[in-house]
């Protein structure tokens, strides 16, 4: 495939390069120590490398990673546009692991040959190994890496909410895809306040924040009556519902509910 994501330059790139070098050879010899019990894999992963693809994110678009919560099973993440979800399978055998079964949401967006890339490799996953530092290598069934990951920093940003933003995603819909992109969110440190226009009407009302925690309260909305309004319900929904934001590593903000579900994503 066409290798359009770039390959960063300097002392980064070099260590990067010599990671990327003992990981493939890892994948395909046996490596002393390598094994590793599943519960190290709880938390969150950038994915580095697929096949023997860089991965770097693309403007506007998240870091793909991937999250594994090993008390549930449960995998999570994204593939650079799209959530991925679902959950992973074992054996007893030690380092075994599929993720075969993973789902993802079904937005498009206008480079999408690297995150199928990066999902084609996830279903050919069927086991893991302990990589050099702090990498992991997901490996098929022949114990080559087709997938290296390097772990997540647990530091949440939070970022400074004020002035003008778009609103990039609302649930699993990319607002990208309406003419003149309407969907605007403007905030107003100095009153609290907020308003928000979509492709109808303009939203507004005051908002609250503690650390990463906020609340949208006192929302209102201008009446007008349009052919499709299911966004902007969506919207609306969304800012009643919201609970925290971060700032995710391309430099949008993401807003979650009181259980951590992705609700819309702005940026500037």
């Amino acid at each position: 495939m066409n290798r359009k994501y770039g390959v960063p330059f300097g002392a980064g790139a070099t260590a990067l390069a010599l990671t990327m070098m003992m990981a493939s050879c890892a994948g395909t010899k046996k490596v002393s120590n390598d094994m590793m019990p599943i519960s190290d894999l709880n938390g969150e992963w950038n994915i580095l490398r697929a096949g023997d693809e860089i991965v770097k994110a693309q403007p506007g678009e998240e870091t793909p990673f991937l999250g594994f919560k090993t008390e549930s099973s449960e995998v999570y993440g994204n593939a650079g546009c799209n959530n991925l979800m679902g959950t992973y399978q074992n054996t007893d055998k030690a380092g075994s692991i599929s993720l075969a079964g993973l789902a993802s949401t079904m937005m498009m967006c206008p480079q999408m040959d690297m995150e199928d890339f990066i999902k084609r490799k996830l279903a050919e996953v069927e086991g893991f190994r302990r990589g050099p530092g702090n990498t992991v290598l997901l490996v098929n069934k022949k114990g080559k890496t087709v997938v290296l990951l390097g772990k997540r920093s647990s530091v949440t940003k939070v970022p400074e909410l004020n002035g003008k933003w778009t609103v990039s995603t609302v649930g699993d819909v990319a607002t990208r895809g309406f003419e003149g992109y309407p969907f605007t969110m403007e905030f107003n440190p100095g009153d609290n306040t907020f308003s928000c226009s979509t492709d109808c009407n303009t939203l507004g009302g005051a908002y609250t924040v503690t650390g990463s925690k906020i609340t949208f309260s006192n929302i209102f909305g201008t009446m007008k009556a349009c052919e499709n309004m299911e966004v902007e319900h969506k919207m609306t929904e969304a800012l009643q519902m919201t609970s925290a934001f971060n700032e995710l590593p391309d430099g949008s903000v993401a807003f979650y509910d009181k259980s951590a579900q992705l609700l819309f994503i702005i940026r500037k």
